[in-house]
C-alpha cells in the first residue's frame, strides 16, 4: 500500500476533529470507483442515552465521558458513512474492537445514495462490503496483557488471522469466510463468550484477505488471560500543554513570504501550528504561511496543510468546552470563552460550511455575551446554538444560564432540563436547575435535584457545598453541617467549605469553632478574601481583639484593594474605636470607587462633624441627596451641616422639606423641636 493511501492515528492524535477530518479528506475526497477502503478502529466504546434510546459512541482521545453526545464520535456515524457515503467505491472494508460495537448495525451499501449524475459504472453486484465488529450492541470488548502483549481480543486474533492462523487448509490463503469464522471461534473462546464478535456485510468465499507468503505481523505469544473490561471511561486523560514559544518579532506577511521555497514554507507552518501560533492575530501566525502557501502548493497539498490548522484550531476549542462540562469544578472567566471562540472561528473560516463549528462558535459567542451583561444577545446566541446542533447538551445548559441571570426562572428550568435529557450524566445543568427551582422558592425540588445530581456525581465538591449552602439558608443547620463536612471528604483542600461551615458556627453563636474554620480555610488558602474577612467580622465583636481584626481587613485590602467589604468595615471598625482621622480616609477611599454609596456618604459627612469640618460634612450630605431626594434622614442632616455654619434659614428650610417626608413619629417629633430651637 503506498504510505500516501495510509493514515494512522494513535493516542493524542486520535482526536475527534482528527479522525473526522481523516475521513472527510482522505476516504470520501480519495477513494475512487477502483479502490478498496479499509477502515480499522481499536478504542474505548460506551452506549450514552440520547432522547430516550441507548446509543454507541466511540471514544476519542478528548472525549468527555459525561457528554458523549458533544464529545465523541456516534457509531451511527460509521454506519452512515459506509451505507451511505462511500458507495462509489469498489469494496469497503470494516473492522471496529470497541465496546458496543455492534450498536454500529447491519449495513447495506445504498446505490441509490449515489449522486445518478456521477461518473460511475459500478452496479450492486460490483460493490463489495464486509466488515467485523469486536462486540455484539451490549457487549464490552476485552483487552489485556495477555493478547499479545496489550491488544484487545479481537484486535489480537485478527491479525493472527490476517498472519495465517486462519488459513486452516493451508492454501496459502486466508479466504473472507476463514477470516471471519476464526476471529469468531477465538474471541468466543478466548472471552468465555463474554464477547462475539459480528460480521456485518456479505461473505464472498473466494475474497482473498490475506497472503500468508508475504510477511506478517509480529505478535507476542497469547496466554489464557485473566480477562479486563475495556478501560474506565470516568477519568478524561489530558495531553501535556503546548511548550512556550518565544515569538519572532520580524513582520511576516504572505506576500513577502509566498517567495520562499515551498518546502521551508511548509516547515515553518506545520512549526507554527506545534507550537500553537494557530490563530490569525499570532505573531507568528500559521494563517500566514498557510496564505503564502495557497500560491505556491497545489489544490490538493494546500488542502492538506490547512486541514491541519484546522484539526489544531477546534483540538483547542473543544478543550474549552470539555472544561465547560467540569461546571463549577473548575470555574471559567470570560477570556476563556473569549479564546474558544478564536479558535472555532479562525476553523470555521477554513471550512465556512460547517454547522459543527458554527455551533459551538456561536456557542462561546453566546457565554461571552453572559459575562457582558448582554442577556438578550446571550439568548439569541445561545437559542441559535441550539437550533445547529438540538443533541448537545451544554447549548441548552448556556441559555438556561442567560435566563437564570434575567431572574426567567420558568424559562432556565426548562433549558436545564433539556440539557440533563440529552447529557444525562453531567451533574452541572442539575446544579443550574437547582438554583433557578430555590431562586423561585421550590425549596424541596432543589434539593431533590442537588440530591440526584450527587448520585451522578458522588466525587463533585460544588455538588454538596451548594447544598449545604442551601440548607443553610433554610435554617436547616444540621443538614448544611453534613453537607459542607461531605464537600471537605471529597476535596479537603478547598477552602470554601471551611469558610461555610465557619459562617454556619458564627450563625450558632459558636465563635470559637467559627474562628477554627475560617483559620483552616484561611490555611488551605490565604488568598480566600472572605474568609479573613468573615474572620475579621467575628473577632471585632470584641472590643478586645478590634485591632486583629483591623489588622486582617488592611491584610485583605493588601491584596485586594478594590475589596469594598473589607475597607467599609474597616472604617467603621477604625470609627468606633475613635480613629475618625483613619476611618474619614477609608471612607474617602470608598466614596472615590463608589460616588453613589449613599451610607459611606452619610458615614465620612458625620465623621467630618465629629472633627468640626462642618462645610466638608454638608458636601457629603448634599451629595447624597442628590442619589436619595426624598429622603428625610438626609435633609435632617443637611440641616443640622446649615445650622452648625449659623445659616438659619437655609437650616429650617431643610427642616421643613424634611418633615412630611419622615416616616416615624419619632423623627416628625425630633423635626419639630429642632425648628422650634430655630425661631
Amino acid at each position: 500500500m503506498p504510505p500516501p493511501n495510509l493514515i494512522l492515528l494513535t493516542n493524542q492524535q486520535a482526536t475527534r476533529a482528527a479522525i473526522q477530518s481523516a475521513i472527510e479528506t482522505h476516504l470520501k475526497a480519495r477513494a475512487g470507483k477502483n479502490d478498496t477502503v479499509l477502515l480499522f478502529i481499536a478504542s474505548h466504546g460506551a452506549t450514552y442515552p440520547v432522547d430516550g434510546k441507548q446509543k454507541g459512541f466511540i471514544v476519542t482521545y478528548d472525549s468527555n465521558p459525561e457528554d458523549l453526545s458533544a464529545s465523541g464520535i456516534p457509531m451511527d456515524d460509521v454506519h452512515k458513512l459506509f451505507e451511505n457515503q462511500l458507495t462509489s467505491v469498489k469494496r469497503l472494508l470494516l473492522y471496529v474492537d470497541v465496546c458496543h460495537a455492534g450498536k454500529i448495525g447491519q449495513i447495506v451499501p445504498r446505490f441509490d445514495a449515489v449522486n445518478k449524475t456521477a461518473e460511475r459504472d459500478l452496479t450492486s453486484e460490483d460493490v463489495q462490503m464486509f466488515g467485523i465488529l469486536a462486540a455484539q450492541g451490549g457487549q464490552v470488548a476485552i483487552e489485556g496483557v495477555d493478547f499479545g502483549g496489550g491488544h484487545g481480543a479481537f484486535t489480537y486474533f485478527l491479525m493472527r488471522a490476517l498472519n495465517g492462523d486462519a488459513d486452516l487448509n493451508r492454501d496459502g490463503k486466508v479466504t473472507m469466510s476463514e477470516l471471519s469464522d476464526y476471529v469468531h471461534d477465538k474471541v468466543q473462546e478466548a472471552t468465555a463468550r463474554r464477547q462475539t464478535p459480528k460480521q456485518i456485510g456479505d461473505i464472498d468465499e473466494t475474497r482473498t484477505m490475506a497472503v500468508t507468503t508475504q510477511p506478517g505481523i509480529d505478535l507476542k505469544e497469547y496466554t489464557v488471560p485473566t480477562l479486563v473490561a475495556r478501560r474506565s471511561l470516568t477519568q478524561q486523560r489530558k495531553g501535556p500543554s503546548p511548550p512556550a514559544v518565544e515569538r519572532v518579532v520580524l513582520p511576516l506577511t504572505a506576500s513577502t513570504l509566498k517567495y520562499q521555497d515551498p518546502e521551508g514554507l511548509i516547515k515553518r507552518f506545520e512549526d507554527a501550528v506545534q507550537q500553537g501560533h494557530i490563530l490569525p492575530a499570532d505573531d507568528p501566525s500559521a494563517f500566514t504561511f498557510l496564505d503564502a502557501l495557497s500560491v505556491r502548493l497545489k489544490p490538493e497539498e494546500y488542502r492538506a496543510e490547512a486541514e491541519k490548522l484546522r484539526v489544531a484550531l477546534e483540538d483547542r476549542g473543544q478543550q474549552v468546552l470539555l472544561t465547560y462540562l467540569a461546571g463549577e469544578q473548575t470555574p471559567q472567566k470570560r477570556d476563556d470563552f473569549q479564546l474558544g471562540r478564536a479558535y472555532f472561528e479562525a476553523a470555521r473560516n477554513l471550512t465556512p460550511d460547517s454547522v459543527y463549528l458554527e455551533s459551538r462558535l456561536t456557542f462561546c459567542q453566546g457565554r461571552v455575551a453572559i459575562f457582558d451583561k448582554d442577556y438578550q444577545r446571550a439568548e439569541t446566541l445561545l437559542a441559535r446554538a441550539v437550533g445547529l446542533d438540538p443533541e448537545l447538551g451544554y447549548s441548552y445548559n448556556g441559555l438556561g444560564i442567560a435566563y437564570l441571570e434575567r431572574a426567567d426562572y420558568d424559562r432556565a428550568i426548562l433549558a436545564f432540563r433539556d440539557a440533563a435529557k440529552r447529557a444525562p450524566y453531567w451533574a452541572y445543568p442539575l446544579h443550574n436547575m437547582a438554583l433557578a427551582l430555590a431562586e423561585k422558592g421550590d425549596y424541596a425540588g432543589a434539593i431533590r435535584t442537588y440530591e440526584r445530581a450527587i448520585e451522578i456525581a458522588p466525587h463533585v465538591f460544588y455538588l454538596p457545598y451548594n447544598l449545604g449552602l442551601l440548607y443553610q439558608r433554610l435554617n436547616r443547620s444540621a443538614d448544611a453541617e453534613a453537607s459542607y463536612r461531605k464537600a471537605m471528604t471529597i476535596d479537603p483542600g478547598n477552602a470554601r467549605a471551611w469558610n461555610a461551615l465557619g459562617s454556619l458556627k458564627a450563625a450558632a453563636g459558636r465563635n470559637a469553632g467559627a474562628e477554627k474554620y475560617y483559620r483552616q480555610a484561611l490555611e488551605r488558602d490565604p488568598q480566600f478574601l472572605a474568609a479573613r474577612y468573615n474572620l475579621a467580622l467575628l473577632l471585632s465583636a470584641s472590643k478586645a481583639r478590634s485591632g486583629e481584626a483591623q489588622a486582617l481587613w488592611r491584610d485583605n485590602l493588601s491584596r485586594d484593594p478594590e475589596h469594598l467589604p473589607s475597607r467599609l468595615s474597616l472604617a467603621q471598625s477604625l470609627a468606633q474605636s475613635g480613629n475618625d482621622a483613619e476611618a474619614a480616609r477609608e471612607y474617602g477611599l470608598v466614596v472615590a470607587a463608589r460616588p453613589d454609596y449613599v451610607a459611606a456618604r452619610l458615614a465620612l459627612g458625620d465623621i467630618d462633624t465629629r472633627m468640626g469640618n462642618p462645610s466638608d460634612a454638608l458636601g457629603q450630605f448634599e451629595q447624597a441627596f442628590k442619589i436619595q431626594p426624598a429622603s428625610a434622614e438626609i435633609l435632617e442632616k443637611i440641616a443640622q451641616g446649615e445650622a452648625a455654619l449659623g445659616r438659619t434659614a437655609d437650616a429650617r428650610s431643610a427642616y421643613e422639606k424634611a418633615l412630611p417626608l419622615a416616616t416615624d413619629g419619632g423623627a416628625r417629633k425630633r423635626i419639630r423641636a429642632a425648628l422650634e430651637k430655630l425661631k
